[in-house]
Parts: structure tokens; sequence; C-alpha cells
């Protein structure tokens, strides 16, 4: 049960990532895949980066399920060819 102190905490978490906008490397899995769906959970949408295309599009569809914005951009942060598409 809620009380009204943790009522409003929830709240204020929530309008915390209200109308932004998050990128995110690593998100296929671990870290990276918890952090978006916390963030989209609170209220943002994400910009999700990875090699694992596959991985990408199923935390996309996810996100997507729960009322929020998702784009999965498939890329190596360590390869320069990868960073200048």
């Amino acid at each position: 049960m809620y009380s009204a102190n943790n009522q409003r905490e929830l709240s204020y978490n929530m309008a915390k990532f209200s109308d932004t906008v998050t990128f995110i490397t690593g998100a296929s899995s671990g870290i990276g895949a918890a952090l978006a769906l916390e963030i989209a959970h609170q209220g943002g949408d994400v910009v999700l980066v990875a090699r694992r295309q596959e991985r990408l599009q199923k935390l996309v569809q996810k996100i997507e399920s729960m009322g929020r914005h998702a784009l999965a951009v498939p890329c190596d942060v360590s390869s320069d060819d990868d960073l200048k598409r």
C-alpha cells in the first residue's frame, strides 16, 4: 500500500522523464535495456543504440506497448564507420 508520501514520490518520478528523449548506448541488454524500460516507465521516449538489431527491435516493441516512442539504431559505437553514418 502506498502512503501519501510514496504517492507524491511516484508522481514526481513519473514526471522526471516526461516529454524527454534519451539516447542510450548498449541498449540491447543489461543495464542499457533496463534503463530504457525505466525511462519509458517514467514517461520518456528513447533512442536505443546497440549492435544487436533483433534485440533492439524486441525492446522497441516492449516500450511501444507501454505507450512510449522508441527508435532502434543498430550501431557499434566503437566503429568510426558506424558513427559516421
